[in-house]
């Protein structure tokens, strides 16, 4: 029985988690004077840091890409046009999301025309790795391997007879 117990909580821990049982990443992004501005966050809240932002035009080519900064935010200058565009973040180990920014909700500014000169482009203060798990997260993982063993127990005594 002892050796079912162990091959059962052996098995069990080295099952692969479920992707349901990940954090999400998530990307919003709006106009903001003679930029366009994104945010980048995880599920949990936290800033998604170092990660690749891209801007993509209504065709999926890539306009500019750049990281993002520790508050997980980034802005592109404004294309000299107004079109859809896509804003894509990829912040490492498979997390990906994209926000789509109609042409219509950011309609060029009056005072702006082709002709004007090129702004400088606003950059991240520092580039890092994109973002590790914290201590929420493996403290959260070890309590469901503690869940785990503890069922994984209470079903072998019960099966013996001792609950």
């Amino acid at each position: 029985m002892t050796a079912r117990f162990l091959f059962l909580a052996a098995l069990l821990t080295l099952a692969p988690a479920p992707t349901a049982l990940a954090h999400g990443v998530y990307i919003f992004a709006w106009p903001e004077g003679e930029r366009l501005c994104s945010d980048s966050y995880f599920s949990g809240h936290s800033k998604v840091r170092g990660g690749r932002v891209s801007l993509l035009d209504a065709a999926g080519q890539t306009l500019e890409s750049g990281l993002t900064a520790d508050d997980g935010s980034f802005c592109f200058i404004r294309p000299d046009r107004s079109q859809d565009l896509t804003f894509v973040v990829e912040a490492g180990q498979g997390h990906r999301a994209e926000f789509k920014l109609r042409a219509e909700d950011w309609p060029l500014p009056a005072s702006t025309s082709p002709a004007d000169p090129p702004l400088a482009k606003t950059a991240p203060a520092k580039n890092k790795a994109p973002t590790e798990p914290g201590a929420r997260e493996i403290i959260g993982g070890l309590g469901w391997l503690a869940g785990i063993f503890g069922l994984a127990a209470w079903l072998a005594a019960r099966r013996r007879g001792c609950s």
